[in-house]
């Protein structure tokens, strides 16, 4: 009875322990989570962009399933990656490669990126190469754009 009575007291002080550390964990992450988080993120896009890239080169065939797939994926880590630069994580333990424009100029880093999303939608969107060629121009160019601007040059 005694060692029902721990067992019920140990339960139920690590449940207690665990519900008042949700709100910590829901916070916004230390300043290396984030970066990792967003270098992550944009390393996703990086390996999403190479069947792209391919296609572009003529290395590949033109494939709108690959094409959208690809321009998806990269929507989607863009999103990802936007959501990992919050405020306290321009500098980290973990090297990061983010200008402090993202941080100084906060609205012209969301529409970039916003314009980067929007390429990657219009991107999805192509059926024929036709097509293409303008769309991975402009896919391309908001990239670089944005890198440019928001980010320090890996050496």
């Amino acid at each position: 009875m005694i060692e029902s009575k721990r067992l019920f007291a140990s339960s139920a002080l690590a449940v207690a322990l665990a519900l008042g550390a949700a709100p910590l964990a829901l916070s916004a992450p230390p300043a290396d989570e984030a970066i990792t988080a967003r270098q992550k993120a944009m390393e996703e896009v990086g390996d999403a962009l190479k069947p792209l890239i391919a296609i572009a080169k003529k290395e590949k065939p033109f494939d709108a399933a690959v094409v959208k797939k690809s321009a998806e994926t990269i929507a989607a880590h863009l999103k990802t990656a936007e959501a990992a630069f919050p405020a306290g994580s321009e500098k980290g333990s973990v090297q990061t490669f983010a200008k402090a424009t993202v941080w100084s100029d906060a609205a012209g880093f969301a529409a970039a990126m916003k314009t980067a999303r929007d390429a990657a939608a219009a991107m999805a969107g192509v059926a024929d190469e036709a097509a293409f060629g303008p769309a991975m121009k402009a896919l391309g160019g908001s990239c670089k754009g944005c890198h440019e601007t928001y980010r320090v040059p890996k050496r």
